[in-house]
């Protein structure tokens, strides 16, 4: 039992750090949970009851941030 509440202690803990607005939330953790509200919303990730979350990769930011990761990794490797 205690490996079990190992596992979903933290999905707990994300979970309602994504969906319950609470004020005991630290500065830190509300500001990763309005970027996460803020990805979903704008549809580049999508979070499911489990929370595994998941990148939209035909967003088009997403396409772009992937795009420029491999410039840059082109670039490194013919240096």
């Amino acid at each position: 039992m205690k490996l079990i509440s190992r596992v979903f202690s933290p999905l707990r803990w994300f979970w309602s750090l994504l969906f319950d607005d609470g004020p005991d939330l630290t500065p830190r953790q509300q500001r990763l949970a309005d970027e996460l509200r803020k990805a979903e919303k704008e549809g580049r990730i999508h979070i499911d009851r489990d929370g595994l979350v998941s990148v939209n990769l035909e967003h088009p930011d997403v396409k772009a941030k992937m795009q420029a990761q491999i410039d840059a990794l082109a670039q490194v490797r013919t240096r």
